[in-house]
């Protein structure tokens, strides 16, 4: 539920992309965002976030290749992309030590809004990145990686070639700490130096 009482539902179909729902709880009825040049149909839905006046969403997939998005709404829920990830996109150089098949771009998970340091964080294979919203956030220059986890990946999904993601959820603390919750390894604790996975 956004800052207003609209209620945002995201769905994940692999690789038949996803599809999005908004729904007003003061005039109980649902708003049909303008997608523009976010092609649902191509995108699961893996988060939702928000800052000070505008809803985000996260969105990755891996199937035959690597790929993520992140969007936002403005007032009258238009969407814009804010970064790109995927195949024809800048490509994040990679570590040939990366379990996923799929390198030709981010396989983004969950995102979240640090409003500590005006910051978008986000989850790929690649680790946790920062992106100051001060900066042109469609460069992969302007973000910076500020760990890489090793947590473990499963092989196969019902609907979609390449792993299921691996971190379902981040959750900010302050400035420089932050909690995730991965789907293999438990949950993660980063204390601003160091990542500590607690089952």
């Amino acid at each position: 539920m956004d800052k207003i009482d609209r209620i945002w539902l995201g769905f994940g179909y692999g690789e038949w992309g996803g599809d999005l729902h908004v729904f007003n709880t003061g005039s109980k009825e649902f708003e049909k965002p303008r997608l523009n040049k976010f092609d649902i149909a191509l995108w699961p839905v893996k988060s939702f976030f928000e800052d000070k006046s505008t809803v985000y969403l996260s969105s990755g997939l891996d199937h035959m290749m690597a790929s993520g998005i992140i969007v936002k709404f403005d007032d009258s829920l238009s969407a814009s992309v804010v970064f790109e990830s995927g195949y024809g996109n800048e490509v994040r150089q990679t570590s040939k030590d990366s379990t996923l098949r799929s390198m030709n771009g981010e396989y983004i998970g969950p995102a979240v809004y640090n409003s500590f340091n005006n910051s978008i964080y986000y989850y790929s294979q690649n680790g946790i990145f920062k992106g100051e919203l001060s900066k042109d956030l469609s460069k992969i220059k302007n973000w910076d990686l500020v760990i890489k986890p090793k947590l473990h990946w499963n092989n196969g999904q019902p609907d979609a070639v390449g792993s299921p993601m691996n971190v379902l959820k981040l959750e900010i603390i302050d400035g420089d700490r932050f909690v995730l919750l991965s789907q293999n390894d438990g949950i993660g604790f980063y204390d601003g130096a160091r990542l500590t996975m607690t089952k």
